[in-house]
């Protein structure tokens, strides 16, 4: 685990014997909408003010453990554990900021996205100066309404602060941002393309408060 997390992120720990089966959610794991605490006995463990706190658990593998924040976590020192079946490993401190941007990616560089119409952003559909599109990320910490902890939301619940966003190195005009309704700890941010932006592959980068995302790319193509 690396880098700064905020509440309502996902996070990813990777090592080894981690978890024995290899597999994400399903349907049965959900009772009455409560997201899982844990997959096929895989646990994560926060720990603030000296007491436990149980993470969402949403993919397990033998090498990988993907876990998503409590949306009501505070902001203060906390350490993490992964318990499985086998035991449970030594604490690692993290440190959560009340955002941590970062942007999902199709292929660990270009940005996950959309057109209006829903078609995917890439290179064989690029987008175009003046466009407004969508793009997911996870980190940009809190709504308005704030959100149910554990659940997954019903509606798009707005950021409480709307996020900067630069294309090319240009700031782009953010139209909304918030959860995506059905989809735990996943916002979206609908953006427009500069109007000058010029062809090629961009580098994208969100910015909510003093926090930045690590840089992707998006396809820009007149």
């Amino acid at each position: 685990v690396a880098g700064p997390m905020a509440p309502n992120s996902w996070v990813t720990i990777f090592g080894s014997n981690l978890g024995v089966t290899t597999r994400g959610w399903a349907d049965s794991d959900f009772v009455n909408g409560q997201i899982p605490f844990s997959l096929d006995g895989v646990s994560v463990l926060l720990n603030q003010f000296g007491a436990p706190r149980l993470a969402y658990v949403g993919y397990v593998s033998p090498t990988q453990v993907n876990f998503l924040m409590p949306s009501d976590l505070n902001v203060t020192a906390t350490t993490v554990q992964l318990r499985n079946p086998a035991g449970i490993n030594t604490a690692v401190p993290i440190t959560v900021q009340a955002n941590a941007a970062q942007l999902f990616t199709s292929d660990g560089k270009n940005v996950m996205g959309a057109h209006a119409n829903g078609n995917l952003l890439g290179k064989a559909s690029p987008a175009a100066p003046g466009e407004t599109i969508v793009v997911y990320a996870t980190g940009l910490g809190a709504t308005s309404p704030a959100l149910i902890p554990g659940q997954v939301p019903t509606d798009a619940f707005p950021l409480a602060t709307l996020p900067q966003i630069t294309i090319g190195g240009t700031a782009a005009t953010v139209s909304f941002a918030g959860v995506v309704a059905g989809a735990a700890g996943v916002y979206q941010i609908n953006v427009q393309v500069p109007s000058g932006a010029a062809n090629g592959d961009l580098p994208l980068i969100v910015q909510v408060g003093t926090a930045s995302s690590a840089s992707t790319l998006i396809t820009v193509q007149k």
